[in-house]
């Protein structure tokens, strides 16, 4: 795992990363923790959001973990 942390991994595509992440997370030891994102508006103002949230749901933008999960275990590396 120490090797892992000291090493930057690039992929061209969302699956090729989704792979490597899995593999990662099976790499250490120990239950893991699934964080689950928000989709609902933090506001209470209505017209604030007016995106539907189905639509934000199928968003895939580079750089950023899917829409609906990130997987954790202790002590495992995490680039923000």
């Amino acid at each position: 795992p120490q090797w892992i942390a000291e090493r930057a991994i690039l992929a061209p595509h969302h699956g090729d990363v989704d792979e490597v992440d899995n593999l990662i997370v099976d790499c250490y030891p120990g239950e893991e923790y699934m964080l689950l994102s928000a989709d609902f508006p933090t506001t209470s103002n209505e017209d604030a959001f007016s995106t539907p949230t189905e639509l934000l749901n199928l968003l895939d933008p580079t750089g950023l973990p899917k829409h609906n999960k990130l997987a954790l275990k202790a002590y495992m590396p995490v680039m923000l």
